[in-house]
Order: C-alpha cells, then sequence, then structure tokens
C-alpha cells in the first residue's frame, strides 16, 4: 500500500463501529483472522500499531463469541510446515568396473615404490618398521585448516 491506502485503512480500523470487525463470515472468520490465514501481514501490523483493542483480539486476549482460534493461531495454521519424511534407504550401488581403487591405491609393480594416483606420502614412524601412507594433496587439505595450511606449505617433490 502506498501512503495515502495506509492513512485511509488506519482510519477506518480506527473509526469503524466494533460490529464491522467482529462480524464473522460464514465459516466464523472474523476479518483479523481472514487476514490472518492469508498472511496478510501489512494488515496484521496495522491492526497492531494501530488498534488496542484489535491487538488484544488479534492476539487471542480479547473474547468473540463463536470463534474458537485467535486469529494469530489461523497465521500459524496457514504456515504450518509438514514435518520432514524420513529419507528412503537404498542400497548401495556396486562400484563400477572402471573404478579399480584398489589398483590406484597400490604400488606399482616398477619397483620405485610410487602410486599413480596420489600426490603425497605421509612417512609414519612405526615398530618394527615405519610405514608410508599415500594421499593427495586435495583430499588431505579438505579436511581440516590444520592440515590444508601443513600442505600449502610443504614442498612438492617430483
Amino acid at each position: 500500500f502506498d501512503m495515502p491506502a495506509a492513512e485511509l485503512f488506519r482510519d477506518v480500523l480506527l473509526n469503524a463501529p466494533e460490529t464491522i470487525f467482529n462480524h464473522q463470515n460464514a465459516q466464523g472468520c472474523t476479518f483479523l483472522h481472514i487476514a490472518g490465514y492469508q498472511c496478510n501481514f501489512w494488515v496484521l501490523r496495522a491492526v497492531l500499531t494501530n488498534g488496542p483493542q484489535k491487538s488484544l483480539e488479534l492476539l487471542g486476549l480479547a473474547h468473540v463469541d463463536n470463534v474458537p482460534l485467535a486469529p494469530l493461531q489461523c497465521l500459524l495454521e496457514a504456515t504450518k510446515l509438514q514435518a520432514p519424511r524420513a529419507p528412503e534407504w537404498k542400497p548401495s550401488e556396486v562400484l563400477p568396473d572402471w573404478f579399480k581403487l584398489p589398483q590406484m591405491l597400490s604400488r606399482t609393480a616398477s619397483g620405485d615404490g610410487s602410486v599413480p594416483f596420489s600426490d603425497m606420502a605421509f612417512d609414519v614412524p612405526g615398530d618394527p618398521a615405519p610405514s608410508r601412507y599415500f594421499a593427495h594433496r586435495v583430499v588431505v587439505a579438505s579436511q581440516s585448516q590444520v592440515l590444508a595450511d601443513l600442505v600449502a606449505n610443504s614442498p612438492q617433490v617430483d
């Protein structure tokens, strides 16, 4: 609404007889209930700002004959969201034939100890012998800020 329409509505709200605002339609709804059901926030705000008695009715603090819900309860009913349904479980699909994960993470047969799909290695001391773990820099860096800093500051050796 523009300013003249807002001023006109304010004058009607403040000066119209109570019977107009308390009039119920065939479903038992008053003017404020309809504003609530239609989520007309402009009207609801105008009522709260300008009409002290209407504000009480809007909040359900003033009694209106034969009306079971307060107008704000109508607004709640109009905006209720349905509870989300639990996702259906689907069994995982078999990895495609072209995705040879064990071979991608295994050392090559050349004997040089390289792993073709990794671009970094972690040497971890152990007993009786140290172990070497191969990984992808981008995967390691995505796990935490500390690891991202470690990867960013570590030298790349071919």
